[in-house]
């Protein structure tokens, strides 16, 4: 995974946030933000950005996710119009338009993080 991400990520954090709205972060995912924390950089040829653990609630909170998403969060962004996020109910990895902000607008993608990337890395994202 890592030789994917070309990124200057955040120090680790020593809080043991699990959740976002209620709903668990999976551990993969947790894994990886409790060693890097979030940060930003190139993947492939689009910018990703990652949320770290102590921002990643005012993110949804900002984002109105728990009102208009229910059983998703989101962690970051990916390009400009793209957020990456969870499904907690389909226990799948996600993107979602950031102009629509809504359960019809969750494309569920993979089971894991890493496989999240590897899709993010090729473009394919289709609206």
């Amino acid at each position: 995974m890592n030789d994917l991400l070309n990124m200057a990520f955040n120090e680790p954090t020593g809080k043991e946030i699990t959740h976002i709205n209620g709903l668990p972060i999976p551990k993969d995912l947790l894994d990886f933000l409790h060693k890097h924390n979030g940060g930003e950089g190139r993947l492939g040829e689009c910018m990703l950005y990652l949320s770290s653990l102590e921002q990643m609630q005012k993110l949804n909170d900002d984002w109105k996710t728990a009102e208009y998403l229910g059983n998703a969060f989101i962690f970051g962004a990916f390009d400009k119009d793209i957020l990456i996020g969870y499904n907690a109910k389909t226990k799948r990895y996600c993107y979602i338009h950031s102009g629509y902000v809504l359960p019809e607008g969750v494309y569920d993608i993979s089971g894991s993080f890493e496989d999240l990337l590897m899709f993010l890395s090729k473009n394919d994202i289709h609206f």
